[in-house]
């Protein structure tokens, strides 16, 4: 429901003014209600909501605030309104059975995760390893070999709606070899936030689905589980070992948390899912155990279990907070408390309520301003209220006068 909010002032002094939500009393039945002749069918919703969700203001000048309430409503199972998914491959020799197993089921996989949010795109990442001989710290091997086609990333296809694009870009995939064990996830998991090419869109829930089955090359790859072992340095995007540009897991997942990428390992080697269930946490995601083959345990189909993966994850929110999503507009809302609300599991309906502080800059230009503000959960938005503000170059008048005037319209 939208929500119009008239302000009437005849002149301009710093004011504040406090807006709460309230359910309106006109328009009321008179008499007895007539029964139904059709029964509805009721279904819940699962979009969030943010009340009011609309405020104009239409005189306002240049230093005034206004105070308002809002609620935003979590109904249980709430998705975000986009998902960006971006398939990530190790096409290691190891990895056919898995490459196999989702290229043979990729329509029916995008279309499951888009029964759980129907605005997904999605893309396809890939890698190896580094070609030739690297070493350091105390390790020493031929990590790829670029002639039989081992890579260290490659960017298949940027985020897409197209999902018959998407479906060809895994088909074209073709798988390498990879000489030592250790793989160079550090790297690719390092270019989903730097490759401008992805295309993430700002306000999507974003993930990484991770088909992997090996340990990153690092220095201390199992320090995320207390341990130090070694698997040899990522050269990172330049290729050359032990200089400023190596990567390490740990530093590369702190970034992924930064840009709000939730990281999600289907992991299909049978040790070790500890570690990746480790690196997973730290970006806010969890990590799953698959079948060595690529199938998955008990015989579940894969689009079922991948769409259960992605519907799991958007049910848990780390930290929801309001923020303004016009470029351009943050300034003009000054506080909001609290700041944010976090470790929220959306098993049941949930309220958060929220007050915030909006005013008119400094600078502001005369005529009408109109921004949003949106609820943001993990990088991901939810809702989001409309917000118009009409600026005057009005003069300002000496107190006692504005104090007559403000009495006629309480």
């Amino acid at each position: 429901m939208r929500r119009l909010l008239y302000v009437v002032l005849l002149c301009c002094l710093p004011v504040s003014i406090t807006f709460t939500a309230s359910a309106g009393d006109s328009n009321e039945w008179e008499g007895d209600i007539p029964e139904a002749t059709v029964v509805l069918e009721s279904y819940p919703s699962r979009q969030a909501t943010l009340t009011p969700d609309y405020l104009e203001v239409p005189f306002a000048c240049i230093g005034d605030t206004f105070t308002e309430d809002k609620l935003l409503h979590l109904p249980a199972g709430v998705i975000p309104e986009l998902g960006d998914i971006l398939i990530c491959f190790d096409l290691t020799g190891s990895m056919g059975g898995e490459l196999n197993n989702v290229r043979n089921n990729a329509i029916n996989i995008m279309n499951a995760v888009r029964a759980i949010i129907p605005d997904t795109r999605f893309g396809v990442i890939s890698h190896m390893d580094y070609d030739d001989l690297h070493e350091g710290c105390d390790y020493s091997a031929i990590y790829g070999l670029a002639f039989i086609g081992d890579y260290p990333y490659n960017l298949d296809q940027p985020l897409t709606d197209d999902i018959s694009a998407v479906e060809s870009a895994i088909n074209g995939l073709v798988l390498g070899d990879g000489m030592d064990i250790p793989e160079d996830y550090s790297r690719v998991l390092f270019e989903t936030y730097n490759d401008a090419g992805i295309g993430w869109r700002p306000e999507a829930k974003k993930i990484v689905l991770l088909w992997g089955d090996a340990e990153p090359h690092d220095c201390a790859y199992d320090a995320c589980i207390g341990g130090n072992a070694t698997t040899g340095p990522d050269p990172g995007p330049d290729g050359v070992d032990n200089n400023a540009d190596d990567l390490e897991i740990l530093t590369v997942l702190g970034g992924m948390a930064s840009a709000n990428i939730s990281l999600l390992p289907v992991y299909s080697y049978p040790t070790g899912i500890n570690l990746w269930e480790c690196y997973a946490a730290l970006t806010g995601g969890q990590a799953w155990q698959i079948n060595e083959d690529g199938t998955i345990p008990g015989g579940i189909d894969i689009a079922d279990y991948i769409a259960s993966i992605i519907g799991e994850e958007v049910l848990q929110i780390d930290n929801m907070a309001l923020e303004v999503c016009t470029p351009g507009y943050e300034s003009w809302m000054v506080s909001v408390n609290p700041t944010a609300y976090t470790d929220i599991v959306l098993d049941e309906p949930t309220d958060l309520p929220f007050t915030i502080v909006l005013t008119v800059p400094p600078g502001a230009a005369v005529g009408q301003h109109c921004f949003h503000i949106c609820a943001i959960g993990d990088g991901a938005e939810y809702a989001r209220q409309e917000v118009c503000i009409t600026v005057s170059d009005a003069t300002p008048v000496d107190q006692s006068t504005w104090g007559r005037i403000k009495n006629q319209y309480r």
